[in-house]
């Protein structure tokens, strides 16, 4: 249904302003009737095909073009896309800092807190164990309490 009104608004406009060769104004010498016109032929390419071919599959995903479309129609949201994508590079540029700087804190803190982060489980041993009064500072301590050893959830063993 929806591939009908599209194709009736094409031909409308095809028959208005002309479909190449009519000036400045064609049909196809515009940007945003380009695109209709690329969804429009998509959409009758899949409607009179019934194969599952790869290439069948990539115009169903063409289709997917139709709500840039409202981007064409709406000035103000036209300005906010083409905002967004002139300043993509400098999102880029930041993207590419923010991973440096994750990855110097990320060395320093595996540098500083690598293997800091265990915990000793002495609880199983004996559940009215004291741990208070004792100093369980390593392995060692807690195997001699009879403890399990365990690395806590969060650590910074590793940097991934």
């Amino acid at each position: 249904m929806t591939s009908a009104i599209f194709l009736v608004e094409a031909i409308i406009k095809i028959i208005a302003v002309g479909f190449l060769f009519n000036g400045r104004k064609s049909y196809l010498r515009q940007s945003a009737n380009m695109l209709d016109f690329f969804v429009v032929l998509m959409s009758i390419l899949n409607i009179f095909s019934s194969a599952s071919l790869g290439f069948f599959k990539l115009i169903r995903m063409a289709k997917l073009a139709r709500p840039i479309k409202l981007v064409f129609r709406n000035e103000k949201l036209k300005i906010s896309v083409l905002s967004l994508i002139r300043g993509l590079p400098q999102i880029f540029n930041l993207l590419v800092l923010l991973i440096l700087v994750y990855t110097i804190f990320g060395i320093i803190f595996v540098n500083f807190f690598k293997g800091k982060l265990y915990d000793c489980d002495v609880s199983k041993v004996n559940p009215h164990f004291d741990t208070s009064f004792v100093n369980i500072t390593d392995i060692y301590d807690c195997e001699n309490y009879g403890g399990t050893w365990y690395l806590l959830g969060q650590n910074f063993d590793t940097f991934v």
